[in-house]
């Protein structure tokens, strides 16, 4: 429908300013959430950058990034939240396996991701990084641990010196449950997923 003519020999009625201002306000807020939700995805960790501290070590997102791409090519179950709760207790672990006579060595686990490669059909082998090696020995710690005599006086050491750590993961990963050994996303009650559209009728 047009718009409709001022009255003959009116001046002509500037637009209203309130409609404006709400457009202003809209997006604003529209705005302010969108800041808040790229505040929420670079992390609340304290230090930019960082997917988790854990007692004021920093694993950097780009670690957990690089070690879950070099990996899952020849591991199965490998993601980003899996990595990344591997990192937060490879430490500990490795810690208790060296204090039993259990230590691990970075050789020991570039041989096992090297024998991966290998067997996976690749020819030459890359070159792992530092966040890829320590995955690895913390598997190998974890059967090391398993396998030893006293294993369950080392197991309930593992476990007990686990729950004791507080980690702060990134939202953008979610929310650490040391005692299931998961990360959990964070649900946004904000965000809400469109409605499947009705299948048409025949």
């Amino acid at each position: 429908m047009p718009a409709p003519s001022a009255p003959t020999g009116a001046a002509p009625v500037a637009p209203a300013r309130p409609a404006a201002r709400r457009r202003r306000r809209t997006g604003a807020a529209t705005a302010g959430v969108a800041i808040l939700v790229a505040t929420l995805l670079a992390g609340c960790t304290g230090r930019p950058g960082a997917a988790a501290i854990v007692d004021g070590r920093a694993i950097s997102v780009s670690d957990v990034q690089q070690a879950t791409t070099q990996l899952a090519p020849y591991f199965q179950s490998v993601d980003q939240n899996t990595v990344l709760m591997l990192l937060i207790g490879a430490p500990t672990i490795e810690s208790i396996a060296s204090g039993a006579g259990l230590a691990v060595s970075d050789q020991q686990a570039i041989d096992v991701l090297n024998s991966a490669a290998t067997s996976a059909g690749v020819k030459s082998p890359p070159t792992f990084g530092r966040a890829a090696i320590e995955v690895i020995k913390f598997s190998l710690a974890q059967k090391a641990i398993e396998g030893a005599a006293n294993s369950a006086v080392l197991v309930k050491k593992v476990n007990d010196e686990l729950l004791a750590l507080h980690p702060e993961v990134s939202p953008r990963y979610g929310t650490a449950d040391l005692s299931q050994g998961t990360i959990t996303p964070i649900s946004y009650d904000w965000i809400v997923t469109p409605a499947a559209a009705p299948t048409p009728t025949k």
